[in-house]
Order: C-alpha cells, then sequence, then structure tokens
C-alpha cells in the first residue's frame, strides 16, 4: 500500500503516467485498481525469477515507464533460485560467496542505476 502511494505521488509530481506493477508475492496486485483510479495507466507481471526482475527493469527503461514497484525482492536473495538456494548448491562454504556476490550485486546496482523510478519491498525476518 505505501509503495503504491510513494508511486502515485512520484507520478503526480515528475508527471509521469504509469506505474509498472511486478507482483513476486502473489496476491499484491489488489492495490492495480487504486492506481487506475488516478488516471495512472497500470502494467502488471507476476515472477519470482532473477532474470525476470532484470528484464523488467530494462523494459522499463527502454519503454520510458514512470514508476516500477517490486513486491517484493525478498525473493531475490531467499527464493527458489535465490542467492541462499545458489550459495547451499554450491557446497555452502564461505569460499562459495565469491559466486553469488557478483550476481546479488548486479541487481542492487541495476535497481541503484536505473533510469526509472523503482520503489521495492522486502520481507523482514523476525
Amino acid at each position: 500500500y505505501t509503495a503504491t502511494k510513494l508511486g502515485i505521488g512520484i507520478c503526480k509530481a515528475t508527471g509521469l503516467n504509469s506505474i509498472v506493477f511486478l507482483d513476486t508475492e502473489t496476491g499484491s496486485d489488489f492495490l492495480i485498481p487504486m492506481i487506475r483510479s488516478k488516471g495512472l495507466e497500470t502494467f502488471q507481471v507476476k515472477s519470482r525469477s532473477f532474470t525476470d526482475l532484470l528484464q523488467v527493469i530494462n523494459e522499463c527503461e527502454q519503454n520510458n515507464m514512470g514508476v516500477l514497484i517490486i513486491d517484493s525482492i525478498t525473493h531475490e536473495w531467499f527464493g527458489k533460485g535465490g542467492c541462499l538456494e545458489i550459495h547451499n548448491s554450491l557446497g555452502g562454504r564461505y569460499t562459495d560467496w565469491s559466486k553469488v556476490t557478483p550476481r546479488h550485486n548486479s541487481f542492487i546496482d541495476k535497481i541503484i542505476q536505473a533510469k526509472t523510478h523503482i520503489i521495492t519491498t522486502v520481507r523482514s525476518k523476525q
């Protein structure tokens, strides 16, 4: 909800008119009508794939999309095919992080350097 409100605010403040909603949580898309009620164009993608995350960011940049909301980036770290699973599949040794860390860093760099406004959510571990 908060990410959606921020996205709407960014669009209004900058004159942008589109929000892309990347739903990895399967069910948080109930917010899309709220976005549309503000007269903004919405696009929805459902995926937990690391490759899809990068592809969606690239497509948002290429198509000058205003805001990308990724709900959530938790799966890049904890999910199926995420960094922890890859690390464990390599043996789970400390030295195996040298193979996993560049992938994670490229994801974070992609978000930081994107030309599209990106809002991410993440689950916290209690």
